[in-house]
């Protein structure tokens, strides 16, 4: 699979064959054109894409966000042509 993102930075540049990790989202696909897109789901803003996509992938708070402290909940979507879902991750505070 091939990766493209968006980096952070001014207008967001695209960034092909790497996963920046940021709340943009990443796009997945493959040299027969089949593809699937990984993005946050609900506070765009202070969210923040992570892992390494093969084996790895979640959304979380970003560390340079203003995060209300009362959110809990960071959700993540997939969409892909065959169809999708969504998981909601929780995210426990002390």
């Amino acid at each position: 699979m091939h990766a493209y993102s968006f980096r952070d930075d001014v207008f967001s540049p695209p960034a092909f064959g790497q996963l920046a990790q940021t709340s943009a989202p990443w796009l997945f696909f493959d040299d027969q054109d089949q593809a699937y897109a990984v993005s946050p789901a609900n506070q765009f803003i202070v969210s923040k894409m992570t892992g390494d996509g093969a084996y790895e992938i979640a959304v979380g708070p970003n560390p340079e966000g203003a995060l209300d402290p009362k959110t809990r909940m960071f959700k993540l979507t997939v969409a892909a042509p065959s169809g999708g879902g969504e998981e909601t991750v929780t995210l426990h505070r002390n």
